[in-house]
């Protein structure tokens, strides 16, 4: 007993001291390599012994408001390895969740006084001001942007502005980034298992700084010396989001120090940019510095997706020709190792991180790699969102073999292959040709069927010291490739692993996976060419999602607290004009847009009369004046703005950006990661068309067995239910647990008894609840007629009115509705345990004689039918749960299995359509069954079309 109160009294004493523990060391640190958009909030965890769960992060823009930010789960019992706990404030978080109440709430466990709250609520009021501290994104569904934004024109010191008026409600999400050069205070507060907060850490802020990009690490350049072609290639750095553009540079070796000397400038002045961000004003900037290098060439970022990360610079005449302006630059090719080459990645900010310089490497056209056949279409029988990419032939190789047996049966082998097909080669079989060091050709192996694993017998066990090679070859009549032996491998034997293994796969004499694919695409609305997979050449067919567009993706200017509005900018985007070479953009609110751009040039103009240097009203002056000669003059969006109707205007625009965002060209590269590339020529189609927009069509045609077979059972349908309706009788087997019904309600009547039916545990639109509802139908109008109460014990809240109203009106069909109460259909509990424990006590309470458990059952079902036995009563189960069927078997008198308890309802009411939909089910199995044995029969004589005209899945 002292034991025991000491061991309670530790417990509490415990519990009090964890509750006013805290988290340690919070700080706040700059996130590296990124725009100024990111922080790193650390801390030291509390210990394993505090049984904590999660912990909570909240941010503010002041300290006194801190909103609940994100969590990191822990496991109770673990708790967190190591000293410090890392939480990353960066890319797009939540600000406002829209399910959250619209009410200011504190934090669980805070104080009046605390600055601790839930999250951001659905009021403008408390969000509107906030707007301003973050950099936001929201997400608005499309029809809603279009079609429901409400006209505002705002006017601020003779300034007019046009914006959409959205509701809070009206936004999928509302995102938002911390701003650089902004303080954010954070805090921490931990919860332990019991649910209970404890005190937050000490509020501390933070500044998110714009950083140099992070710098590249892989980095090569190959003079072809034969064709006198410069070929840089690189690895995109982990973090890309702040990178503007790629730039190589050329320089002598003798400038090294210059470049040395520009390196250690980008340091410090990131260095000093870091310190003036942080509040040092101090601190000098370093003194401009010129890059010694010389450009070459240089790629233009196209964030968010993954960029271009190679680069072709032509020789002529003494020059190389910069790719991307057409530039000369003087070069001697015979002093090539005279230069040194670097990247330079440059942010928006212009800071720049240079990699270490390299020399080229001399290589010939003849190491590059040999392009394999490129075709790009829009893949049939889709939805319009995929356009398909076939890259060369069909591939195959060994994966892996295992030894079938022990001492002499070792030669006995199981070989797996894989089998990338190709839709421009119809294959088959597939021939795999094992051949021994001395060239002998020692086993030949074809398959008919792919089934990715076949046997093979050694002729003697000397081969798995020796190794051997097999050459693989496909059966494709009427192809190119018929029979044609382009693949190999060795085959050789693991001393470390004691097994076979096969070895690179050849294509001729080059090794496939010494090679990647990098797919690139642009649509018409993009400027620069993007990545769009890199996969290795065993990969030869690649789908490109094109999705639909859903949602439009716009920042939040401003908002209007009368009208509870959100403001959005309601410029529409329609992508980069390769004629005019500027980006493209209208309104949705046209009229009201030209008359306020004609306003501000207006303004512009008057302001620029005073003052005719201000390079600020110039530029703006510049900017609108050529936005309005755009709408005008440019022929996209001339034909959209001289549409008046506003409806049609809007539906002729969103299909005119659609297109130009979904439509893509394609080429091909193939490199060795290690700037030896070929690079295809843009795609073409028979129609000499560059762009691929993927269209919906009307039939998939791969599925017409499906649709066949839905014929033949419609048929079967209503065939059996004309039998059926003319009174002519069908067979249906018998079913003991059915037969048994009458007898057990008739025992629950002479026992004066009730009886129990559980109808399981799932949902409604579990199928097997609703054959064990319409069971209940019959069952509760047998009982009515003889007058016997029964008990319906539902879990779930939807099932239980219309469990209500089938034992109502099966009362009813009876002629017995006095006897109907609707106290005996209730409601026990969702939890799967808890329910069962209230059906045992109803069992054992009102000494139930017969039980019925009809629908959808887990692990409970032992332990009720358990209870139903101990107890005496009748037990007849029905369920399609394949794991608790042998558990119903045990403990019931009868059992309904699997597919018996969906034939019930035919089975008792004798309907002619139920019945006629059962015999259909029997005989479709019937045709199953008998094409199962004819695709046998056929693919073992090795004829498979027949059983590949079927679907694979």
């Amino acid at each position: 007993m002292r034991k025991y109160i000491i061991s309670i009294l530790i417990s509490i004493i415990s519990l009090n001291l964890f509750s006013t523990m805290t988290v340690s060391n919070l700080r706040v640190e700059d996130n590296p390599y990124d725009d100024g958009s990111g922080l790193i909030i650390k801390f030291q965890p509390l210990p394993k012994t505090a049984r904590i769960i999660e912990y909570r992060f909240y941010r503010g823009t002041t300290p006194d408001s801190l909103f609940f930010l994100g969590k990191i789960d822990v496991d109770a019992n673990t708790g967190i390895s190591g000293n410090e706990v890392q939480f990353f404030d960066k890319d797009f978080r939540t600000l406002v969740n829209l399910e959250a109440p619209r009410h200011i709430k504190k934090e669980k466990g805070q104080s009046k006084n605390s600055p601790i709250y839930r999250a951001i609520p659905r009021d403008i009021e408390i969000l509107g001001p906030m707007l301003k501290k973050y950099s936001i994104l929201s997400v608005i569904d499309k029809n809603i942007f279009y079609h429901k934004s409400k006209k505002y024109i705002v006017e601020n010191d003779s300034e007019k502005n046009l914006y959409g008026g959205l509701r809070i409600e009206d936004f999928d999400e509302i995102l938002a980034n911390v701003l650089p050069g902004e303080k954010f205070y954070y805090t921490v507060i931990a919860v332990d298992e019991t649910r209970t907060f404890h005190k937050y850490a000490p509020i501390t802020y933070g500044i998110s700084v714009d950083n140099k990009p992070q710098k590249v690490n892989k980095f090569n350049v190959n003079w072809l010396e034969d064709s006198q072609i410069l070929k840089t290639e690189f690895e995109l750095p982990l973090f890309v989001d702040d990178i503007a553009e790629f730039s190589m540079y050329m320089i002598n070796k003798n400038k090294i120090n210059e470049y040395n000397n520009y390196f250690q400038y980008m340091e410090d002045l990131e260095q000093w940019n870091f310190q003036y961000t942080q509040g040092d004003t101090t601190v000098s900037q370093p003194t401009t510095m010129e890059n010694p290098g010389t450009l070459i060439s240089k790629i233009e970022s196209s964030y968010p997706y993954p960029s271009v990360t190679f680069s072709e610079i032509t020789y002529q005449d003494g020059f190389l020709i910069n790719p991307y302006n057409n530039e000369k630059i003087e070069f001697n090719p015979e002093n090539i190792k005279d230069y040194l080459f670097y990247i330079s990645l440059d942010d928006y900010a212009g800071f720049q991180s240079l990699s270490d310089t390299k020399t080229a490497s001399i290589s010939q056209s003849n190491e590059l790699p040999y392009l394999p056949s490129f075709l790009v279409r829009d893949k049939p029988y889709d939805k319009g969102d995929i356009n398909e990419i076939i890259i060369g032939r069909p591939y195959s190789s060994i994966t892996q073999i295992n030894f079938r047996g022990h001492g002499k049966n070792k030669q006995k082998l199981t070989v797996a292959y894989n089998y990338s097909p190709n839709p421009n080669y119809k294959i088959k079989s597939i021939n795999f040709e094992f051949i021994d060091n001395q060239g002998k050709t020692f086993a030949n192996v074809t398959e008919y069927y792919i089934d990715y694993l076949f046997n093979l017998n050694l002729p003697n066990t000397d081969l798995i010291e020796t190794g051997f090679s097999v050459n693989i070859t496909f059966n494709a009549p009427n192809t190119p490739i018929h029979k044609e032996h382009y693949l190999s491998q060795k085959i050789y034997f693991d001393e470390d692993l004691k097994q076979l293994r096969p070895d690179n796969l050849y294509a001729g004499d080059e090794n496939l996976l010494e090679f990647r694919y990098l797919i690139m695409k642009k649509a018409i609305a993009d400027k620069n060419f993007r990545l769009l997979s890199k996969i290795t050449p065993l990969i030869n067919l690649l789908d490109d999602n094109v999705s639909y567009e859903k949602y439009i993706f716009k920042g939040i200017d401003s908002y209007n607290l009368k009208h509870n509005h959100l403001l959005i900018d309601t410029s529409v985007d329609i992508g980069y004009d390769e004629e005019s070479k500027t980006n493209l953009s209208t309104n949705i609110f046209y009229n009201d847009f030209v008359e306020i751009t004609k306003h501000k040039i207006n303004q512009l103009k008057e302001k620029l009369s005073e003052k005719p240097n201000d390079e600020t009203n110039n530029y703006y002056l510049e900017y609108y004046t050529k936005n309005l000669e755009q709408q005008e003059n440019n022929p996209i969006l001339k034909k959209i703005n001289s549409i008046k109707n506003h409806n049609t205007r809007l539906k002729n625009l969103i299909q005119i950006r659609e297109y130009r965002k979904r439509a893509f060209k394609y080429y091909l590269v193939k490199t060795n990661n290690q700037g030896l590339f070929t690079a295809s020529d843009i795609y073409t189609n028979e129609n000499s068309e560059e762009y691929i927009f993927p269209t919906p069509d009307w039939f998939n045609i791969t599925t017409i067995p499906m649709l066949i077979a839905s014929l033949i059972f419609g048929i079967f349908v209503f065939y059996f239910y004309q039998i059926s309706r003319r009174g002519n009788p069908l067979f249906i087997r018998p079913i003991a647990g059915l037969e048994e019904i009458d007898n057990a309600i008739g025992r629950a009547t002479e026992m004066g008894k009730p009886i129990l039916f559980v109808p399981g545990l799932s949902s409604i639109g579990d199928v097997a609840t609703l054959a064990g509802l319409s069971i209940l139908g019959h069952i509760t109008k047998k009982a009515a007629e003889y007058d016997t109460r029964i008990i319906v014990p539902v879990c779930d809240y939807i099932v239980l009115p219309i469990a209500q109203q089938i034992v109502k009106e099966a009362h009813y069909a009876a002629g017995r509705p006095d006897s109907f109460n609707s106290n005996d259909i209730f409601f026990v509990a969702e939890g799967q345990f808890a329910y069962v424990a209230g059906v045992n006590g109803v069992m054992i309470r009102q000494k139930t004689a017969t039980n019925f458990y009809m629908g959808m059952f887990y692990a409970e079902a032992l332990i009720m039918t358990e209870t139903g036995n101990a107890t005496g009563a009748i037990q007849v189960a029905g369920t399609d749960a394949l794991t608790q069927i042998p558990f119903f078997i045990t403990t019931c008198d009868y059992t309904l299995i699997g597919e018996e308890l969906y034939a019930a309802s035919a089975y008792l009411t004798r309907d002619p359509m139920m019945i006629g939909t059962l015999k259909s089910q029997d005989y479709t199995k019937l045709l199953i069954i008998l094409c199962i044995i004819v695709g046998t029969f056929l693919s073992s004589i090795n004829i498979t079309g027949f059983i590949n005209w079927f679907p694979s899945e």
